[in-house]
């Protein structure tokens, strides 16, 4: 058979009768083929998947790992918080040192509020196992960071409001310390004792009134300035005051020491004591006052009685009575009208 005759008729050349395709590969080749390439196919179809699988499980293992790292970290950011300066100073704030008297109570609940979070272990079995862990974690993340949150604005807030009531204290000091100056320096002029005290407070005055109201210590600054220069004014009011106080004193003590002379006829009384027969005795008269007295004797009509040697028959001498004296005794005492005792030097005894 030539090669036209078996294109004619292919069958007619295969002796055993097996169909061939027009390249001339049997059928059951392509049967044998065809089975091993799906048969490779499948397998690498199932090595493929095996190999997604383990990629997946590791991907889940190594996210796990993350999210409790980052619970952790997130854990350890809110205790420090805590524990921060910034937290214990503003816990230390009190109702009244703030603009809003709520923020304090509303610190205190944020820095004691317990965080409900669970950090998990990352030990699992699979990839499923190991995303719900991880799940676990990352809601741990979030509920601690969103305490830190709120803690962290919290803080802010009562920081931001104490410095507010701070700066309207200032402004509130500053402005009743200026006017209270200004009036002092009003009511100060010719009352001090060194007029530079209240140029000296002037001068403060004008100064301090160019201070940036919105700056609290200047404010404080300024207004210790005031007090500090008020302060010198009304100690040398004080200085002046006393030192008027003490010269009218010693005019008054010298005024009264110029008036208290006695000229020995005011306020006393006058009594007569008379002599004796024979000799012309007429006695002596004194005039007194309560400071001194003044005294004559009398005359006779022969000779001068000389009282001041006289002696009576108790041998006793005669002498003139002091203050308002009416009677004496042999001591030499004396007794006034109202009953009080005096010796002969003049000198009340009781």
């Amino acid at each position: 058979m030539t090669q036209s005759d078996q294109q004619k008729n292919p069958a007619a050349g295969n002796e055993s009768g097996t169909t061939t395709n027009k390249r001339g590969i049997s059928k059951k080749t392509l049967t044998i083929i065809s089975t091993a390439a799906l048969v490779a196919l499948v397998a690498a179809g199932t090595g493929g998947y095996a190999y997604h699988h383990h990629q997946q499980f590791q991907q889940a293992q190594a996210d796990c790992a993350t999210s409790r790292e980052n619970a952790v970290k997130a854990q350890t950011a809110w205790e420090k918080l805590l524990k921060a300066d910034a937290t214990t100073s503003a816990l230390a704030v009190t109702d009244k040192q703030v603009a809003d008297a709520t923020l304090p109570a509303t610190l205190k609940t944020s820095a004691e509020t317990k965080v409900d979070a669970t950090i998990a272990e990352c030990e699992a079995d699979s990839a499923d196992a190991y995303k719900a862990i991880t799940e676990r974690n990352e809601k741990a993340i979030a509920s601690y960071e969103k305490a830190a949150k709120t803690l962290s604005k919290t803080i802010e807030q009562v920081e931001a409001s104490k410095a507010e009531k701070t700066l309207n204290d200032a402004k509130g000091a500053f402005d009743k310390k200026l006017t209270e100056a200004k009036k002092l320096l009003t009511d100060s002029d010719g009352k001090v004792a060194d007029n530079a005290t209240r140029d000296a407070l002037s001068k403060t005055i004008d100064e301090t009134g160019k201070t940036d109201v919105d700056d609290a210590k200047k404010l404080t600054d300024a207004t210790n300035k005031l007090a500090q220069a008020m302060k010198k004014v009304n100690d040398s009011i004080t200085a002046k005051t006393q030192a008027d106080e003490q010269a009218a004193a010693e005019a008054a003590a010298a005024a009264q020491s110029a008036g208290s002379g006695y000229t020995g006829t005011g306020g006393g009384y006058s009594q007569s004591y008379n002599g004796y027969s024979g000799s012309g005795y007429t006695g002596y008269q004194q005039t007194g006052g309560s400071t001194g007295y003044s005294q004559s004797s009398g005359g006779s009509t022969g000779s001068t009685f000389d009282w001041k040697n006289y002696k009576d028959s108790m041998g006793m001498s005669a002498r003139p009575l002091y203050g308002n004296s009416i009677t004496h005794d042999t001591e030499g005492n004396s007794w006034d009208e109202y009953g009080n005792m005096w010796d002969k030097d003049g000198n009340k005894i009781k």
